[in-house]
């Protein structure tokens, strides 16, 4: 067993006793004795609820739909409104992608959304580093990165009628849309002063009573358990298998694609029971 089970696992007593059941019902044993409903739980004892990972995205959300810039609106309220986008989006890949707290989404521009399965991510750098290991991109993680390069387009073409074609900012929406080697999400200080997203951006502290930093990792690992997924294909969407650790075979049920089918289905429910649809920002769908 991982040991990082322990930090992201919460397993209830109601859903120890369901597994002593099953166990003695194949062992052909009699009824296992139930467990106090007040018995501690195995494991990690802060796994934020699905209640509060709803509040955290509908805050985002009234966040993003109240503050839409109109057409003549100031490049001071047009920033104010990306960077809640920013952070809307940054909480969602945070929860689809099971990241880590960082200072820097490690979520790159140069995504293939129509044709990868799987991405790089490396947001873990401690002794015997491996660099970075795939995660699953979903269909919803799809969906919110096509949502993000509309957003870039429009704050791009808004940029420039405002004159300011040629700041940083307008530059690093031009890349998001055309698939560069930079970040995916930056928040703008200032159209000539931008930074990659961090973590504490979209949990600081107004929101951290919610949610703890690490909140999407504990949150996939007992939502996708939820749903039926194995524990192997927990670790694989959480990167805790090792090379080597899982056998790539055509006829076997781990192999990658049957991997990623099974992920995609159990994180699209999860995405459905949380979010209310996918944000495209200052652009129309």
């Amino acid at each position: 067993m991982p040991r990082s089970k322990l930090y992201y696992a919460c397993v209830t007593a109601e859903e120890m006793y369901g597994a002593f059941q099953t166990f003695y019902h194949l062992a052909g044993w009699s009824e296992p004795t139930r467990l106090s409903p007040q018995s501690l739980a195995f494991g990690c004892q802060v796994v934020p609820t699905l209640e509060a990972l709803i509040t955290l995205d509908r805050y985002w959300q009234t966040r993003v739909h109240g503050g839409h810039p109109g057409k003549h609106s100031s490049v001071e309220k047009l920033i104010e409104f990306h960077n809640a986008f920013m952070c809307w989006t940054g909480m969602r890949l945070s929860l689809l992608l099971a990241l880590r707290e960082t200072s820097e989404l490690s979520v790159s521009a140069d995504i293939d959304e129509l044709r990868d399965r799987w991405i790089p991510t490396h947001d873990k750098n401690v002794p015997g580093d491996t660099g970075a290991m795939p995660v699953p991109l979903t269909t919803w993680v799809k969906l919110t990165i096509q949502g993000v390069r509309a957003h870039c387009k429009a704050m791009h073409s808004r940029l420039r009628t405002m004159g300011l074609k040629d700041c940083d900012l307008a530059r690093w929406c031009a890349a998001v849309v055309g698939g560069a080697s930079v970040p995916l999400l930056c928040l703008a200080i200032a159209p000539s002063a931008i930074r990659p997203l961090a973590t504490s951006d979209f949990i600081g502290k107004d929101l951290k009573h919610l949610v703890p930093p690490d909140f999407g990792r504990k949150a996939m690992e007992n939502l996708a358990r939820a749903y039926g997924l194995r524990a192997t294909e927990i670790d694989a969407i959480l990167r805790h298998a090792a090379p080597g650790q899982t056998i790539n075979s055509v006829t076997s049920d781990t192999a990658p694609l049957v991997r990623w089918l099974r992920a995609n289905q159990a994180i699209s429910a999860i995405a459905i029971s949380i979010f209310t649809g996918v944000g495209y920002g200052l652009a129309k769908e």
